[in-house]
């Protein structure tokens, strides 16, 4: 399900969320991005029981062949890339002022994170071990089930039959002022040429980063 940011035309946007996780070697960067991926994990596994358990019923191996293959179709046309990764500090600050030179470096792929997060790292370390907090997991857990069931029917969904038959929301007429004014601010910065190079790289960031995200949280 997709959303049209505009009250009238007919652009796109499909939800989809880049995050990247930036640190020195050791600091844990790793378990921290494997959290929040778990209930996708899980999602995952109860995807294939079902398919398999499906699968199973067919008496005919040509059948279940034939019902793999419409699944592996539709899994294609409705392809999304996410991308949730970890970058050290050094590497990234190359790219970035690559990407601020305008030269070739300046290939659009950094600004399609919308998420970035650097944590501030104390000289002192202190040893935290304590039990996961099974309420907050089971929470959270909820919200992506509850995503991967949504039914664009069930949430006033249109579809167009007419172009690529993706179901799709807009905005309320508040939300739609909102995002009017925003973007009006917006493209007159990116626009403007007072802003330095590498400001205006992070005022097209933000533009490039903000649609995604918004429409991930429809």
């Amino acid at each position: 399900m997709c959303i049209r940011p505009k009250e009238k035309d007919d652009w796109l946007v499909v939800p989809n969320l880049w995050g990247v996780c930036i640190g020195r070697p050791g600091i844990m960067k790793t378990p921290a991005i494997q959290e929040p991926l778990k209930p996708l994990k899980q999602l995952e596994i109860e995807a294939k029981a079902h398919f398999d358990k499906q699968s199973a019923a067919h008496a005919a191996m040509k059948i279940v062949a034939e019902q793999k293959k419409k699944v592996a179709e539709q899994e294609i046309r409705a392809a999304t890339v996410s991308i949730v990764g970890a970058i050290q500090p050094g590497p990234l600050s190359v790219y970035l002022a690559a990407a601020a030179r305008n030269g070739a470096g300046d290939d659009g792929l950094i600004q399609r994170f919308q998420l970035a997060v650097r944590p501030a790292i104390s000289r002192d370390w202190i040893n935290v071990d304590v039990w996961p907090d099974a309420a907050a997991r089971n929470a959270a857990y909820a919200v992506y089930a509850r995503l991967d069931k949504l039914d664009p029917e069930n949430v006033g969904a249109d579809v167009d039959t007419e172009a690529d038959g993706i179901p799709y929301l807009r905005f309320s007429s508040t939300a739609q002022s909102a995002f009017n004014e925003w973007r009006a601010g917006l493209e007159g910065k990116i626009r403007c040429g007072a802003t330095i190079p590498r400001s205006r790289v992070t005022w097209q960031s933000i533009g490039a980063w903000f649609l995604p995200l918004h429409s991930s949280f429809i």
